[in-house]
């Protein structure tokens, strides 16, 4: 046990006093912090066209129209008529467009019963401006067209109002907001990162200890599973202090995001989702630590190690890319599977409880498989130690890793 505290402290003091793992640490808090900033240094955010596209709020410009084939007898009664304005000629409109008294008019011609065409004149070329107005004409059209009746020109619209009626109670989520697909997404991703990374520096340790023959050093002194112990546990604390503060720093800029942003209480996450935030990364970790320790131990150099990674994160990988199918559906058959497989659960289950709520037994069958898998491989990676100076200088083969996990080498 004592050794195992030395490894672990000699890691955490070597690991936290690195530039780089401090700059890594601060620059995510940073980021967003500078991001909160310049929202709110702006005069109104409604001017904003990131936050007029999530919340729909666009501005409406004044247009005008001229309508040469009497299908505009009357304007609806929710639009007024100094928003859209009628003309007599093309010359009147063209004088108002250019004394900047409307953005843009309508010309509907003669035939516009048979052929459905009209023109739209403005005075320069932006394909997404007025994109609201467009919608706000033909809403016009389709109110004159089917005899101004209100009730029957909003049932074309929209044919159906679906009500969603769920058997389990959760959190309510309009299904209409961008923010309830990409926090789920983000939340997973931030969650890689750190597994990833804290995972990284394990293997950076190993490997470099064995190109310098550290490692001979602490085996004569330490048994393998003193050696495993002592680094995932202080390279684990140092992930979970990580994630902690990126955690943090992500609640109080969302808080203050939506305290000085038209979204308002739009963007939310629980306290509760932090917490299994911490439970995820701890197990996912430890799965993922040991089998990057696995790495280190077989490969001969830092070069080899990295070339071998992409092939060991693979798994946690794809539930990051199936992201939007979680956020949308996080309870079909592929989002269950894969939040219970140890390999992918750290991400999968994130994302579908960033996205709604699981069931209870999920969690705990989910808890346990990885509890048992990070002590399995964990004990199968210890072993590998012991015949790293018969596999030092061989380059690293997915074959030879699987044979070595399992005790084959």
């Amino acid at each position: 046990m004592n050794k195992t505290l030395f490894i672990l402290c000699n890691e955490l003091v070597r690991t936290i006093t690195r530039p780089s793992f401090i700059v890594s640490l601060l620059v995510f808090p940073f980021i967003m912090a500078l991001v909160v900033f310049i929202s709110s240094s702006q005069e109104t955010t409604a001017s904003s066209p990131a936050i007029s596209a999530l919340t729909g709020q666009m501005d409406i410009m004044r247009e005008g129209y001229i309508d040469h084939s009497g299908v505009i007898r009357t304007l609806p009664p929710d639009i007024d008529e100094q928003t859209l304005v009628a003309f007599p000629n093309v010359e009147s409109a063209n004088q108002a467009l250019a004394d900047g008294l409307i953005s843009g008019y309508y010309d509907v011609p003669e035939d516009f019963i048979s052929t459905g065409t009209i023109n739209y004149i403005r005075a320069d070329y932006n394909p997404l401006s007025g994109l609201e107005n467009s919608a706000m004409f033909r809403n016009v059209l389709d109110f004159n067209l089917l005899d101004q009746d209100i009730e029957i020109t909003n049932r074309f619209w929209t044919p159906i109002q679906a009500e969603e009626i769920a058997l389990e109670m959760s959190a309510s989520r309009d299904a209409t907001n961008p923010m309830n697909y990409l926090i789920p997404y983000f939340i997973g991703l931030i969650l890689y990162v750190v597994i990833i990374s804290s995972a990284s520096l394990l293997l950076n340790s190993i490997t470099t200890e064995k190109e310098n023959r550290v490692m001979e050093l602490l085996m004569s002194s330490s048994s393998p599973m003193q050696i495993m112990n002592g680094k995932i546990l202080a390279l684990g604390v140092i992930g979970l202090v990580q994630t902690l503060v990126w955690s943090g720093s992500g609640l109080i800029v969302l808080n203050l995001f939506n305290q000085q942003s038209q979204l308002g209480g739009l963007m939310q996450i629980p306290l509760s989702l932090i917490v299994w935030v911490v439970v995820y990364f701890l197990l996912g970790y430890a799965i993922y630590a040991a089998l990057m320790a696995g790495v280190g131990a077989l490969v001969p150099n830092m070069r080899e190690a990295s070339q071998a990674t992409m092939l060991v994160v693979m798994p946690l990988l794809l539930p990051l890319i199936l992201s939007p199918s979680f956020s949308m559906t996080p309870d079909n058959t592929l989002s269950v599977i894969l939040s219970l497989v140890p390999f992918t659960a750290p991400v999968s289950m994130i994302t579908r409880l960033a996205a709604g709520s699981v069931p209870v037994w999920q969690l705990v069958l989910s808890i346990l498989l990885m509890v048992i898998t990070a002590m399995m491989i964990t004990r199968a990676v210890a072993g590998m130690f012991r015949a790293q100076s018969l596999l030092a200088g061989q380059t690293f083969k997915l074959t030879l890793f699987f044979k070595a996990l399992v005790g084959k080498v």
